[in-house]
C-alpha cells in the first residue's frame, strides 16, 4: 500500500511540475521520465530528478583516438531518456586541462594519467571508467621475430620520458633488453612524423599507436607487427590485463545533483564501447562525420586493434594502480607526484 501511494506522489509531483510549464500537456521529457519510473525503485527517485527528468550534460571530446570509444554517443545511436548528452570537440591536448580545472565540462575522455595529474592538483572529478587499452605496436620491416633480435638494433618512438617511452623501456626491460646499452632509442618531435620516416624507409623498427599503424599497414606491404604492447603489458606485469589508456571523468557536482543521469551515462559508455567493436563500418562512417580527426576507412580497419573496452572505475582500479605504479617508477610527475586516493574512483 505504501508503495502503491509513494508511486502515486511521485506522478503528483512531476505532474504538477509539468503542468507548471506547459499547461494541459506533457511534454517529450516528462514523458520519458514517467516510462523510466517503473525501472527505478521508488525509493531511488529524488525530488531533483523529477524536477529535471532529462539533464542536459557536456562532454569534452579530444579529437583522435581517444575519441573513438564514444562515437557511439556522440552520433547519438546510444542514447538514454535520463539523460542528455551534448559534446565538445576539443582540438588541442593543452585545453583538456584548462576544461577540467575552470569546470567547462562534466565530463571529459582523456588520458589516464592526465586524469591522475589533474586530480592530485584539486580538480572535483571522479573517475568512472576505463575505456581504451592501448593502442601501441612495434612494426618493423626486419626479418626479426623476437626481443632478442632487437640487440644492437634502432628504434624510433615518440615522446621521450612520456607515456610511449615509459612502456618501451618497460618492456624492453622485462624481457632482458637494457634500452639504453642494448638498443639506440631515437625519439621522433612528434606523432606526426612516424608514419613518414617508417615510409621513407629512414626507420625500419618504430612504436606506433593506432590508427596510425593501420595507415602504415596499408602503405607497406612489407611492414609487419612485431610485439602488441598491450598483450605484451599483460604478460610482463602477471595481471593478465592491459594498460587504461584513456578514461572518462565525471564532475563531482553533476554526481551529486544527478546520481541516476550519471549512471545513465556511464550506461552509454559501456554500449558505445560494444557498439564500435560490433560495428567497425558505421562506426567508421560516424567518426568521420563527427569531425574528430579520423577517417572511415582508417576506423574500421584500426578498431580490432584499439583495444576499445569499457570497465567500470571498480573494475579498473588493479590495473590502473599497476599502471601508475610503473609510470612512477620512471617519473612521480607522470601522475601528479602520488598515487590518487580512494575518492579518485567514482562509486555508484
Amino acid at each position: 500500500m505504501k508503495k502503491s501511494i509513494s508511486i502515486l506522489l511521485v506522478l503528483m509531483l512531476l505532474m504538477g511540475t509539468v503542468t507548471g510549464c506547459a499547461p494541459k500537456t506533457v511534454n517529450e521529457d516528462a514523458e520519458a521520465f514517467l516510462e523510466d519510473v517503473n525501472e527505478v525503485p521508488v525509493e531511488d527517485v529524488k525530488k531533483e530528478d523529477v524536477q529535471k527528468p532529462r539533464p542536459v550534460m557536456t562532454v569534452g571530446i579530444p579529437a583522435g583516438v581517444t575519441a573513438m570509444s564514444l562515437v557511439g554517443v556522440m552520433d547519438k545511436t546510444i542514447e538514454s531518456k535520463r539523460v542528455e548528452v551534448e559534446y565538445q570537440i576539443i582540438p588541442s591536448p593543452d585545453l583538456i586541462a584548462a576544461k577540467l580545472i575552470n569546470k567547462e565540462v562534466d565530463a571529459m575522455i582523456l588520458p589516464t594519467n592526465l586524469a591522475a595529474i589533474l586530480y592530485n592538483k584539486g580538480i572535483e572529478y571522479k573517475l568512472a571508467a576505463s575505456t581504451i587499452w592501448g593502442t601501441l605496436y612495434m612494426v618493423t620491416t626486419e626479418d626479426i621475430s623476437s626481443w632478442e633480435d632487437l640487440k644492437g638494433k634502432e628504434i624510433y618512438t615518440i615522446g621521450r620520458g612520456l607515456t610511449p617511452d615509459v612502456a618501451l623501456r618497460y618492456l624492453l626491460e622485462a624481457n632482458g633488453i637494457d634500452p639504453d646499452t642494448d638498443v639506440t632509442i631515437t625519439y621522433l618531435s612528434g606523432a606526426t612524423e612516424l608514419a613518414p620516416t617508417f615510409l621513407s624507409g629512414r626507420s625500419t623498427i618504430s612504436v606506433m599507436p593506432e590508427p596510425m599503424l593501420t595507415t602504415i599497414l596499408m602503405k607497406n606491404q612489407e611492414a609487419e607487427i612485431l610485439f602488441d604492447f598491450q598483450e605484451e603489458w599483460a604478460t610482463a606485469t602477471g595481471t593478465g590485463n592491459s594498460y587504461p589508456q584513456a578514461s572518462v571523468m565525471i564532475s563531482d557536482d553533476f554526481i551529486n545533483e544527478y546520481p541516476i543521469a550519471t549512471e545513465a551515462f556511464v550506461e552509454m559508455v559501456d554500449k558505445s564501447a560494444d557498439w564500435i567493436n560490433d560495428n567497425p563500418e558505421e562506426a567508421g562512417t560516424a567518426a568521420e562525420a563527427l569531425d574528430i580527426k579520423l577517417k572511415k576507412k582508417i576506423v574500421e580497419k584500426a578498431v580490432e586493434r584499439s583495444n576499445i573496452r569499457f570497465e567500470s572505475a571498480e573494475d579498473a582500479k588493479p590495473a590502473i594502480e599497476t599502471y601508475f605504479e610503473i609510470l612512477m617508477s620512471a617519473s612521480k610527475k607522470l601522475i601528479g607526484g602520488k598515487m590518487p586516493d580512494e575518492d579518485f574512483y567514482y562509486q555508484k
